[in-house]
C-alpha cells in the first residue's frame, strides 16, 4: 500500500505554488504586463520540472529541449524590452 503523492502530484503542487506566489507578488508590485507573467510562468515550469522530474530519462531529455526553448523565448522578451526602453 502506497501513501503520499507520486512525482507527478508533487510537480503539480510545486508548480501551483510557484504560480500562486508569482501572481501574488506581481499583483503586490502592481506589475500588470502579460509578458512578465508569461515569462515567469515559463521559467517556473522549467524550474518545477528540474526539481521534481516525474519522467524517465528520454522524457526528461524532451523536457530539457522544451525548457531550452522557453529560456530562448525569455531571453528574446528581455532583449525586446531592453531595446524598447
Amino acid at each position: 500500500m502506497r501513501t503520499g503523492m507520486d512525482k507527478t502530484g508533487v510537480l503539480v503542487v510545486v508548480y501551483g505554488c510557484l504560480v500562486f506566489a508569482t501572481v501574488f507578488i506581481f499583483s503586490y508590485l502592481a506589475i500588470y504586463e502579460l509578458e512578465y507573467y508569461l515569462t515567469a510562468f515559463a521559467l517556473e515550469f522549467f524550474l518545477a520540472i528540474l526539481v521534481t522530474s516525474p519522467y524517465n530519462q528520454a522524457e526528461s531529455r524532451r523536457q530539457m529541449v522544451i525548457g531550452a526553448m522557453l529560456i530562448v523565448i525569455f531571453i528574446g522578451i528581455v532583449v525586446a524590452h531592453v531595446l524598447r526602453t
